[in-house]
């Protein structure tokens, strides 16, 4: 009799053993889980059409010597976006992020003054965004606010008689920008074609006048490339 209470008593210890072997495992396993890491990193590129406002002006004397185009371009660019998502998996941790770099080509406009003096106006951009996703989950709907930094320069060349002289007007920018994104074609793990829409305020972080020969001069007002600007692309997932 005595036997049989040992054997019973070393059985039920060792059933507790394995349930306490077996407990850490699920233990150690769920630990891993929430720290199990995983991140997809998808490329996007986005033909663009830019529309411009500046709400500046060129004077003498306090009057608008161009009306007023010389505050409004419209821009043809690429916008290159690379969209990261991570789940981190400790207590459900998501995140998205939005890396979006910008070249964009100013379309010339030109300025006629009498039969003989003529002005024209052209230029680019460059800047790089950083943003979020708020939407990321959702198939049919992204909205992605940002700021970001970058460099513009606007050039106006003056003619007259065959006489030339250019000038330029060199930016360092910050923006802040709103977009949304309606997509169109989805695959199983990605969303391969959208139609986008951005609004954004750029503001100029430089000095303002402008420049001949590499040199500052005081020939035309200062010029502050600030103002608000409306863009719309597609976005094709590669």
């Amino acid at each position: 009799m005595k036997y049989l209470v040992v054997i019973l008593a070393l059985y039920s210890c060792n059933l507790r053993a394995q349930e306490d072997a077996a407990q850490t495992d699920t233990s150690s396993l769920d630990e891993d889980r929430k720290w199990q890491f995983k991140s997809t990193l998808r490329p996007l590129i986005e033909p663009t059409y830019t529309i411009y406002n500046f709400g500046n002006r060129i004077n003498n004397s306090n009057q608008s010597l161009f009306r007023g185009i010389e505050s409004n371009y419209q821009s043809v660019g690429l916008n290159f976006n690379l969209t990261g998502h991570g789940d981190v998996g400790f207590f459900g941790l998501i995140w998205t992020k939005e890396l979006t770099i910008s070249f964009n080509y100013f379309l010339p406009v030109t300025y006629n003054s009498g039969d003989t003096l003529t002005y024209k106006f052209y230029g680019s951009n460059i800047s790089i965004n950083y943003g979020k996703d708020l939407f990321y989950e959702d198939k049919t709907f992204d909205l992605i606010p940002s700021y970001g930094y970058g460099f513009s320069s606007i050039t106006m060349t003056k003619s007259k008689l065959g006489d030339k002289r250019e000038y330029r007007n060199p930016a360092l920018i910050t923006n802040i920008i709103l977009e949304s994104r309606f997509n169109l074609i989805n695959r199983k793990t990605y969303k391969l074609l959208s139609l986008g829409v951005k609004g954004g305020y750029q503001i100029d972080c430089s000095k303002t006048k402008w420049r001949s020969n590499r040199k500052l001069t005081s020939d035309y007002s200062k010029y502050r490339q600030t103002g608000i600007f409306i863009q719309g692309f597609i976005s094709v997932n590669l």
